[in-house]
């Protein structure tokens, strides 16, 4: 037998182990301490046009200013919060809802120095201490429409 058939051979070999490693998938990451989710959905226009680059976030009343579940507003003005996986919902619990707004069409700004997400709101519904936006959160819904929010730029 050749030694071209054998690498032949061989790389055929690697690229079969190869496959079926990848194909394997991973087993699902374990959450410690996960808690049963409650989906929540909503509208979020933008002077009175839908949304989209709105972000929307569920600040809890017992610790302002923690990151807590989150959602992005689409193209049609809706949004879905998740917590673990997308579109999960949240956690039962007494929340502020937040937005930050960043507009799709502009154009990508890379910067290093900025910590935080850029917000065209400049902060105006970042406060979840200002907040006209409370949401609560039963163990007993079956699910949480937030309704239609205005938003002013």
């Amino acid at each position: 037998m050749s030694s071209f058939a054998n690498c032949t051979r061989a790389l055929a070999l690697a690229m079969v182990t190869i496959l079926l490693v990848s194909c394997g998938g991973r087993p699902e990451r374990k959450i410690e301490n996960m808690k049963k989710t409650i989906p929540v959905h909503g509208e979020v226009y933008l002077d009175g046009q839908p949304g989209q680059g709105v972000k929307v976030m569920l600040s809890p009343k017992e610790a302002p200013g923690t990151s807590g579940p989150s959602g992005e507003v689409g193209e049609d003005g809706t949004f879905h919060i998740s917590t673990y996986v997308p579109n999960d919902g949240a956690p039962a619990g007494d929340y502020m809802l937040i937005f930050t707004y960043k507009d799709p069409k502009a154009p990508l700004m890379i910067s290093f120095d900025q910590a935080e997400e850029p917000d065209d709101f400049k902060g105006k519904y970042a406060d979840p201490k200002k907040s006209k936006y409370p949401l609560s959160i039963t163990e007993t819904d079956a699910d949480k429409d937030v309704g239609h929010i205005d938003l002013k730029k």
